[in-house]
Parts: C-alpha cells; structure tokens; sequence
C-alpha cells in the first residue's frame, strides 16, 4: 500500500479493528443472512470488481460489481445503508458520512443506485477513492 496517510492510520487501528477478506461462497452467504435475521449489522465493501458479476454501469461504464450486499439486504428486509469516510489530513482523522437507504426488491437495481452514489462520491473528492485493483479490467465475456 502507498498511500502516505491511509498506511499509517490502519497501522495505528489494528489492535482495535479485525478486517478481513473473502470471497462470497454460498456458505458464507448463508451464514451472513443467518447472522442479518438475528439483528446483526454488517458491513461489505461493495466497491469491488469479481469477476463473473454483473455489469453495472459506474462512472459512466460498466464495470463487474458484487451484489451481495443488496441481494442480503433483499432477502432478510435489512436496510442497504450506503456509507462513505473522508480523510482530514489535517486533524488525522476520517469523517463518516452514513446516507439514506438504498431500497427495491431487485438487488441489481439497488446495486446500480450504489455505484451511482459512489461515482458521486469520487467525482466530488477524487482524491479520497483509494483503489488497489484495476476496476474496469477488460473481460470478454459478454456484458451484461
């Protein structure tokens, strides 16, 4: 990771925070819409190219995008609650902004009204999209 300001922030978090990573299998999936239906919260970083999902437009192209997130939120009535953080450099701190729930009952949908706010978000502080894979990677599979 390169980022002057994000590195060193993560490297003083870690003691509080677990993050982790996986990939979306159908016993995971099972068990994250167990965990929803119990009152639990999770969170998904959504701003993710897998390969084999959809095509869905962000920032004026398409671009595979997980649905996990609205497809769990569909199936257990959870709210899609779109959330973004903002580096202040200056007082060393990010400010998180929680916006109004995505709803619909079509995960795709929902999905295509995410990426349209975090296209938002990008194009009004460019600066903060920190990305670490190449977002639209050619594939030539067809688009969906």
């Amino acid at each position: 990771m390169s980022d002057l300001f994000l590195t060193p922030s993560l490297a003083r978090q870690r003691p509080n925070v677990v993050v982790f990573r996986v990939q979306f299998h159908l016993e995971l999936r099972r068990q994250l819409v167990q965990h929803v239906r119990r009152g639990g919260m999770i969170m998904i970083l959504v701003d993710q190219r897998n390969s084999g999902a959809p095509f869905i437009d962000f920032m004026g192209q398409p671009a595979e995008t997980v649905t996990a997130a609205a497809d769990i939120a569909v199936r257990t009535g959870a709210a899609l609650i779109p959330a973004r953080a903002v580096r202040d450099v200056r007082e060393e701190r990010f400010d998180v902004t929680f916006e109004a729930p995505v709803t619909g009952t079509d995960g795709l949908a929902m999905m295509t009204e995410v990426n349209r706010r975090i296209s938002a978000w990008v194009e009004e502080y460019p600066v903060q999209w920190f990305w670490f894979h190449r977002r639209w990677k050619s594939n030539t599979r067809s688009r969906k």
